[in-house]
Order: structure tokens, then C-alpha cells, then sequence
């Protein structure tokens, strides 16, 4: 007992150091029968995302981390999401094994979290082929690509397949996780995917979703995903009991639902880097395929030669340029700029395909000037090849026109 006292002391003195951090564990759910999957969650709140993914571990459960997020919540602070499948080999309540975190390069004690594993309840285990069926529920990957680029925004398309026979539910946010070799969505994109439900013949079912995963360093990286869901063990068997009571538990039987963990087959997907040759100048990163719309002059009406005006340059296309800040005007000594900003307008529920439009504030320092050139250049990922998207005015404006 004292030299476990000791490692919980040295801990508590280590947390003083990093006493802005707050650190939490949990399974979900609390309680599963033996056979099924939880989910561990452990969630950091600090002042940077320099928090690395814990090791945890505990007796009698197969723990193995499926994805990482951070997110800035509003007052500044990181909230780091660390997400781990836990399937047991026993029943009973199962705790963490005392642990650590760094966090901002401290070390906290990981918090203690339990899973309770009881038995497969008698009503499912007598039930015709049921966990044989639940067995047989497989997420599938399709139309994995070979190779990508880092950074560069994939769409990917998977299949749930379930048995018939088997009763399932899936929430409505559908937990889609992926590994954390590959970030999932784009900051245009807070949806997780778009789901299309369809039947696939007399046998599975089918629901298929459509996600952007993008590669996080360059090498061999592995894709994989893992879907929460619930499938029903416990039927009701409505010929026992004769005829007045089948109808009775039609009204009064409450279905069993019991969470499950559907993971996916890891495929190996080579992630190189962007070339440098004929990399232009100012490049900021956008990667995909797109075209430059006409430009647009905003001035306010009855505005003078010393107002601002605004210049509007729509870019619309795939990939991923959501993300990617407004390009650099060469502004000459004829304007001044106020400000840059952009807005995006999805075109399709993923947020692969868009228009974002970059907006100039600027201030003119003559009655009449040329306004400043726009170039943005991008890498195409289809050519291997940068290129340049330009826009020259060759009208001046200004005295209030």
C-alpha cells in the first residue's frame, strides 16, 4: 500500500504544476453483457494542444485507441478527445489501471473509470441465432485509395452491414470514428458524414456513409473506422404464455438494446508529401480542383473617393479550400487595406464541393486607381501539378463611382 500511496502522491504534486488542466475518463456505457464493446473516453481541457494520447490499460480488457480530436471551446481552451474500444475477456467490473497523461508536459493522474460485464441475459441466450447474427455485422471500407497526399481532403465511402433477423438502432449523430493516422471532416464541416440508407436484396442491410478523411504526416498510414450502434438480444416471445398474453407483452415488453462497436479492416494507405519543384510563391496550402468566378465591386451608394471599397473574388471547386486563409493582395500605393475575410457556401453535405468567397476591405489613396491583382495558387492532386488562378482589373475606380 505505501509505495501505491507514494505514486498517488507524486501525482497529486505533479498536478499542482498543470493545475489549469482538467482531466476525465469514462466508459460508454457504464454496463454491457459479455460479448459486446464499450467505448473509453478521456477528455483533456488545457491551454494547448500539447497533450499526448495516454496508455491505459486494465485487467481483463482489450483497450485499443480508434481516434483523437481537439477542438478550441470558446474561452480559449483545448479540449483534447481521446477514444479507445474496449472489448472484455471476463465478466465484472473492470477499473483502469492507475496511470498518467501529460499535459502541456506535465504529468496528471489518469482519472478511474469502471465497466461493469455481466452475463448474456437468458431470454437472448435462448433466442434462436442471435449472437451468431450480431457476429455477423461488418463494417466495410470502400473504394480505398492507394495513395494521397498530406493534406490533401479524400472522400470515403463505407457499408454497415447487418443480418436480417437483427434489430439494431444507430443514433442520430451515428458515432463514425477513424483512426488518428487520418483527421476526419474539414473545419467547414462539423457533420461527421452524410448517411444513405438503402437495401442491398433479401439479405444485410445496408447503410453507407460518405466522409472526408485527410492524411496527418506523410508515410505508410493506416485508415480504419469504428461505428457505434445497438442491436436488440432480448426478444419477445409472443407464442408463450397462449394468446392473451402474447398480446400482453406486445404492449408491455420492453426490448433490451445492447451497445455495440462495429470495427472496420485496417488498410494501409501511402501518404507523400507535396513536391517542392515549381512550388509558386505564397502558396497557402490549397490542394484540389477549382475556378475563379468574376470578380465583384462593392462600393456603398453616394460613397466618396476616401470610402472603403469591397472586392468580392469567388472561388469554387473541390478540395480543401474551406480551410485555407484569403491569399495576399499586392496592394501598390494607391490603397490601403482594411481588412481580409471569407465566406463559404457548401454546395454539398460533406463540404467537398464549395464556393468560398475572399473579401478585400480597401481604402483608396488617389480619386481613381486600378484595384490590386488577385492570384491564388493551389496543387491539383489529379495532374500532380501546381497551379495559379489570377485576376487582372484593367478599370479604374474611384471618385465615388
Amino acid at each position: 500500500m505505501r509505495p501505491k500511496r507514494a505514486f498517488i502522491l507524486a501525482l497529486l504534486s505533479a498536478a499542482s504544476a498543470c493545475a489549469g488542466a482538467s482531466v476525465t475518463a469514462r466508459f460508454d456505457p457504464e454496463e454491457i453483457v459479455y460479448g459486446s464493446t464499450a467505448q473509453l473516453v478521456v477528455t483533456v481541457q488545457a491551454r494547448s494542444r500539447g497533450t499526448a494520447a495516454p496508455e491505459v490499460a486494465a485487467d481483463g480488457l482489450d483497450l485499443h485507441r480508434v481516434g483523437a480530436v481537439h477542438r478550441i471551446g470558446p474561452d480559449g481552451e483545448v479540449v483534447s478527445t481521446f477514444t479507445y474500444l474496449a472489448t472484455p475477456s471476463r465478466m465484472g467490473t473492470l477499473t483502469l489501471d492507475p496511470g498518467t497523461i501529460a499535459v502541456e508536459g506535465d504529468l496528471l493522474p489518469l482519472p478511474s473509470a469502471s465497466l461493469s460485464v455481466r452475463r448474456v441475459p437468458a431470454k437472448a441466450s435462448a433466442a434462436s441465432d442471435m449472437p451468431q447474427l450480431v457476429e455477423r455485422i461488418r463494417l466495410a471500407v470502400l473504394h480505398v485509395p492507394r495513395q494521397v497526399y498530406v493534406g490533401e481532403v479524400v472522400p470515403v465511402e463505407l457499408a454497415l452491414m447487418v443480418p436480417d433477423g437483427l434489430r439494431f438502432r444507430i443514433p442520430k449523430n451515428y458515432p463514425l470514428k477513424v483512426g488518428d493516422q487520418f483527421a476526419q471532416g474539414s473545419p467547414a464541416d462539423p457533420l461527421v458524414g452524410a448517411m444513405v440508407r438503402e437495401k442491398a436484396g433479401p439479405s444485410p442491410e445496408q447503410l453507407r456513409w460518405r466522409t472526408l478523411v485527410t492524411a496527418q504526416r506523410e508515410g505508410m498510414l493506416t485508415l480504419a473506422f469504428a461505428v457505434g450502434l445497438s442491436v436488440e438480444l432480448a426478444q419477445s416471445n409472443l407464442v408463450e404464455g397462449g394468446v392473451g398474453q402474447g398480446w400482453k407483452d406486445i404492449f408491455q415488453a420492453t426490448p433490451e438494446w445492447t451497445p455495440f462497436t462495429a470495427l472496420s479492416g485496417q488498410h494501409t494507405v501511402e501518404a507523400i508529401p507535396l513536391p517542392d519543384a515549381n512550388r509558386p510563391a505564397g502558396f497557402g496550402g490549397a490542394i484540389g480542383q477549382f475556378t475563379l468566378l468574376a470578380p465583384e465591386i462593392r462600393r456603398a451608394e453616394g460613397a466618396g473617393k476616401d470610402d472603403p471599397v469591397e472586392i468580392i473574388f469567388p472561388v469554387q471547386g473541390m478540395g480543401n479550400l474551406p480551410a485555407v486563409a484569403p491569399p495576399n493582395l499586392a496592394i501598390d500605393g494607391n490603397w490601403r487595406l482594411g481588412r481580409a475575410r471569407k465566406t463559404v457556401h457548401l454546395e454539398d453535405k460533406l463540404g467537398h464541393r464549395a464556393t468560398v468567397s475572399f473579401h478585400y476591405t480597401l481604402i483608396p489613396t488617389r480619386e481613381a486607381a486600378i484595384p490590386p491583382p488577385f492570384q491564388l495558387s493551389y496543387f491539383d492532386p489529379a495532374t500532380g501539378h501546381y497551379e495559379v488562378l489570377q485576376h487582372q482589373f484593367s478599370q479604374p475606380i474611384g471618385s465615388g463611382r
